[in-house]
């Protein structure tokens, strides 16, 4: 969010589309500042973490993809045992940076579970998402197939059960 001089952080945050969408939220967060003006310029992080129930806008930046990014990528991946598929929520200061490998922040490593961040861009067509996902769900499927071969049991329904449970309550699914 940044301040304009004029407005409050309440109002602020009920001109922004998205921020508005968590007002209550950002209220509770920040009613110490609530009715204070912003200085004009003055930015302020609302939320450090992107989260879709918190109002972060997903982005597709699959054009960036090139070979170069899968060689950083491929060797990062190599790097942790035991990790086949999933997804990065990384930072880094510049594209070029990315590029090469250096500077990158990873917040977050999504594995199995997680989903193509890309189709929630907003305006991505619904069908090509549900292709997404189905391709998704199909490199999963013969990910494990291929690990069972290699002596990887297959989940028991007991695991499966608590794996559901535990994600209905929200706990992290390493706790089953």
């Amino acid at each position: 969010m940044t301040g304009d001089g004029k407005s409050t952080l309440e109002g602020l945050v009920r001109q922004h589309a998205r921020a508005r969408l968590q007002y209550r939220v950002l209220r509770k967060k920040y009613a110490h500042h609530w009715h204070e003006v912003i200085p004009e310029g003055k930015k302020m992080l609302l939320e450090p973490i992107g989260n879709h129930c918190r109002g972060t806008k997903f982005l597709n930046g699959n054009e960036l993809i090139t070979l170069q990014l899968r060689d950083v990528f491929d060797q990062i991946s190599q790097s942790i045992d035991g990790f086949s598929y999933g997804r990065f929520d990384l930072r880094c200061r510049s594209i070029d940076e990315l590029y090469s490998g250096e500077g990158i922040r990873i917040l977050e490593l999504n594995g199995a579970g997680s989903e193509p961040g890309h189709i929630y861009h907003p305006g991505f067509p619904f069908f090509r998402g549900m292709g997404v996902l189905f391709r998704h769900w199909t490199v999963l499927y013969r990910i494990s197939r291929q690990n069972h071969r290699n002596g990887v049991p297959y989940m028991t329904l007991r695991e499966a059960w608590q794996v559901w449970k535990n994600i209905r309550n929200g706990r992290n699914m390493q706790a089953a």
